[in-house]
């Protein structure tokens, strides 16, 4: 646990190279001892730092079976992690359709586990930005309109509050 606090710290730090590290460390050593929920985790924040500093396919692996590993032993906030993280580095690849997708089934998961007004407007941001790209602004606004229904507070909201501004420049822009 405590090589995946450091991890997860650099990785905020923004020193992808020492959180990929710290990460790589965590994860054999929760493997060896079979804390399998501290493993889930810590795959997501090797994924994350591994595809932030370098190539996405290094990270996608860690990312996704992280992710899979945490809907097995029914952690759902990890679960959620993981479909933030892998739809992010999907978006910063240029994956819009993949990001879409991911990010969705995130948001399926935030209704079932109740956390659709906290983690799940991260997702909707996430969904949003690739369908942006991808030229669907109805379904953006569709999708904003909803989340904002449920009140969300703070920086949840200001996610869901930033997309129409965000809708509008990309639709000025063409």
């Amino acid at each position: 646990m405590v090589l995946a606090s450091l991890a997860i710290a650099l990785m905020r730090n923004s020193d992808m190279g020492g959180a990929t590290e710290a990460a790589e460390r965590a994860v054999a050593a929760a493997h060896a001892v079979g804390a399998r929920d501290v493993e889930a985790d810590v795959a997501i924040t090797l994924g994350a730092a591994s595809s932030y500093q370098g190539p996405a396919e290094a990270g996608l692996g860690p990312l996704r079976s992280g992710v899979r590993l945490a809907l097995d032993l029914d952690f759902p906030a990890t679960a959620l992690r993981g479909y933030i993280n892998l739809s992010d580095v999907l978006e910063l690849r240029g994956r819009h359709a993949e990001a879409a997708q991911a990010a969705a089934d995130g948001l399926d998961l935030a209704a079932r586990a109740g956390l659709s007004r906290t983690l799940g407007s991260y997702l909707i941001g996430n969904q949003a930005e690739p369908l942006l790209r991808l030229g669907q602004w109805a379904e953006v606004d569709r999708l904003t309109a909803q989340a904002l229904s449920a009140e969300p507070e703070g920086v949840f909201a200001a996610t869901l509050l930033e997309l129409p501004g965000r809708a509008c420049h990309h639709a000025w822009l063409l």
